[in-house]
């Protein structure tokens, strides 16, 4: 289990949280559903958590050979290392950080309200990626 796994999986609960809330805004403001948007107060505070989160998440990404648990850094590191130099880095890099994390950014930083569907769909789905990673390459190497 890596280090500050707990703050791991709150950040990831507040980017798909917030991420959820833009989707879900956003659509019901193309639907003509104006009664059920957020006041812009709730508005710029989800996408700033989102953007908060998105930058927090990248940088843990890119520190995760640090991450390791005490007495077990040996294993860990070869786990990384598959997700980030071996069979799963085209997936990693591309998913994960590319179309999960530099693009939504990208996107936020536009600031055109449309492009919050987009930016969260795929936030959420580098964000299912990289964890379906930690998983495959921590099951990868062989126990004995």
């Amino acid at each position: 289990m890596k280090r500050l796994l707990g703050f791991s999986l709150a950040l990831h609960a507040v980017l798909a949280g917030c991420a959820g809330v833009l989707v879900i805004d956003q659509a019901t403001v193309l639907l003509g559903l104006s009664t059920w948007s957020l006041d812009l107060g709730s508005l710029s505070f989800a996408r700033i958590g989102f953007v908060a989160a998105l930058v927090i998440h990248l940088l843990l990404m890119l520190v995760e050979k640090k991450l390791a648990p005490k007495n077990r850094e040996k294993e860990f590191h070869r786990a990384a290392s598959l997700i980030t130099h071996g069979p799963y880095a085209k997936r990693h890099w591309g998913v994960s950080i590319g179309l999960g994390v530099i693009l939504p950014l990208i996107m936020l930083l536009l600031g055109i309200p449309i492009l919050l569907i987009p930016a969260g769909i795929f936030a959420l789905i580098g964000l299912v990626n990289e964890e379906d990673l930690f998983v495959k390459a921590g099951q990868a190497l062989p126990i004995s």
